[in-house]
């Protein structure tokens, strides 16, 4: 549902980082119940710091390569 929304963006390029950065690090809804059945096994509140930590530094390291290689501008 998420990918169809980014219709709204107004670049091509907009679209292509927004689908990637959903496709790469958000978890579908039937991914995220075994994530949080797996982190609740391994220790609480400490390895949701850790999964949350690598979750967003994926989606940054993603974006800003993207945005490096894509050409063209953001719209504003």
């Amino acid at each position: 549902m998420a990918t169809i929304t980014t219709r709204l963006l107004s670049t091509k390029r907009e679209k292509v980082i927004a689908t990637a950065l959903l496709g790469i690090a958000i978890p579908c809804s039937a991914q995220l119940g075994v994530v949080s059945g797996t982190l609740a096994r391994a220790g609480g509140f400490g390895a949701w710091v850790v999964y949350g930590t690598v979750v967003g530094t994926i989606l940054a390291a993603t974006g800003l390569l993207l945005n490096m290689v894509l050409p063209g501008q953001s719209a504003d």
